[in-house]
């Protein structure tokens, strides 16, 4: 692999990994404000780290 198309996979891995973290901190506050009950952030946060679709 070249070092630019290597460093490309690099950013997109990094921007994929945030994306996740913004997510799950997003379930957290939908249980916090009471839009999702605990199961459903159970199963939301399952989704997003195997990075199924929600």
């Amino acid at each position: 692999m070249s070092g630019k198309k290597t460093e490309r996979i690099r950013k997109e891995v990094e921007i994929m990994e945030q994306n996740i973290q913004i997510m799950l901190k997003l379930a957290d506050l939908l249980l916090q404000d009471n839009l999702i009950t605990p199961e459903e952030k159970f199963r939301l946060k399952q989704l997003i780290q195997r990075g199924g679709p929600v």
